[in-house]
């Protein structure tokens, strides 16, 4: 990534904003308005955090039910 390209994620301070301080971030993908991609923090996040605390390990399955939103899709 280079200054001035956009980008999505956790701003460092807590707030909003179109200019943050971030260490959490990533390329806001072209194909997706700014609109659509401010939800992926969000999912990613819930998605991972689970997946985490599931800690499925080889051999076991998980089933992810009516993965059609955010959560579930990244889950998958």
């Amino acid at each position: 990534m280079s200054v001035g390209d956009a980008v999505l994620g956790f701003a460092d301070t807590g707030s909003y904003a179109e200019y943050a301080l971030t260490s959490t971030f990533a390329a806001k993908p072209d194909a997706l308005s700014w609109e659509q991609a401010v939800t992926l923090p969000v999912a990613v996040d819930t998605a991972d955090r689970v997946l985490r605390m599931l800690a499925l390990t080889d051999g076991e399955t998980l089933l992810v039910h009516g993965a059609a939103g955010g959560v579930g899709t990244l889950a998958v």
